[in-house]
């Protein structure tokens, strides 16, 4: 009971004041808010893709759901923009999506399917068992991000794309379409710091060698078939037994699966990982990945480019 209030009564609101000067205060958060706010609504407006469907393209993957749905829209549109033809793309319903949001999604992308939460979870069932498979079946339950890597790829041995929604396309994105064309090793985006969520050294040792630094996986390829799924259980199992759980964790799985296959990770200064508000954008950039702070100017300012 006495945790509980200290919890209540001092944590939580110094906790609140932290996140909230981190985040520029008060009024830049509400600003933030009402940039999101004005960006899902404009996303229900977005007129439908023209784009022919290369079937030579490696295809598109979103995880997306009821939050996140109009940055998945803003960042296929900025992507369409800017090619002549698009890849084929397929939508992860996350649990939260309603039929507005599926048919609105499905209306912007012609072509398109979306893999419903129940589909996804009978494939984990049939494919990861959970008396083989109790961590990702845990972790699946408990742990969204890592939906990204296993609902796309549990059926088949194909190449597939896994794209962040929180993403905005500038320019061409020569780099990805050449790989889109002809993958040969896992693809990825480089990263402003290594962050695994883990020890490096217990990467390393579980590698037998040293595993990439600062991936990022905000844009992620693999071939299905190059994950051996009994493998990223134990890797997962032994992480979390030795560290616990991280946000990170997908993350980590994956510079395991780069340092186990090899990697192409995409040049930075046309990938670009933003972090920070008001950094000015890197000379050239084809792409933006907004996270954390960097949130502020995506909500408020960047989306607004492409209306």
């Amino acid at each position: 009971m006495l945790g509980r209030l200290a919890y209540l009564g001092w944590y939580k609101p110094v906790n609140g004041l932290r996140h909230s000067i981190r985040h520029g205060g008060p009024v830049n958060q509400w600003r933030t808010r009402k940039g999101e706010q004005a960006m899902e609504i404009s996303a229900w407006s977005l007129p439908p893709l023209t784009a022919p469907v290369d079937h030579g393209l490696v295809p598109v993957h979103f995880l997306t759901g009821r939050r996140f749905w109009y940055q998945t829209a803003f960042c296929i549109s900025t992507l369409a923009r800017n090619v002549s033809s698009l890849p084929r793309v397929v939508f992860h319903d996350d649990g939260t999506l309603n039929a507005s949001q599926c048919e609105a999604l499905t209306g912007l992308v012609p072509g398109s399917e979306v893999v419903r939460a129940d589909e996804a979870e009978s494939r984990v069932h049939q494919y990861l068992p959970a008396d083989r498979f109790p961590i990702l079946n845990a972790q699946w339950r408990d742990y969204v991000n890592l939906r990204k890597l296993i609902s796309p790829h549990l059926v088949g041995d194909r190449w597939k794309l896994v794209l962040d929604s929180d993403m905005l396309f500038f320019q061409r994105p020569d780099e990805m379409l050449d790989w889109q064309r002809s993958p040969g090793t896992i693809l990825l985006m480089r990263d402003v710091t290594t962050s695994y969520g883990y020890p490096l050294r217990t990467l390393d040792e579980m590698a037998n060698g040293a595993v990439p630094r600062r991936l990022n996986v905000g844009i992620c390829g693999i071939r299905s078939g190059l994950i051996d799924w009994q493998e990223v259980e134990s890797w997962a199992a032994s992480l979390i037994t030795k560290s616990g759980t991280s946000y990170y964790l997908e993350q980590a799985l994956v510079a395991l699966l780069a340092a186990r296959h090899g990697c192409q990770v995409l040049d930075d200064n046309h990938y670009q990982l933003q972090h920070l508000p008001g950094k000015t954008p890197a000379a050239g950039r084809r792409l933006t990945h907004f996270v954390d702070r960097a949130k502020a100017d995506y909500f408020q300012r960047a989306w607004r480019a492409f209306t």
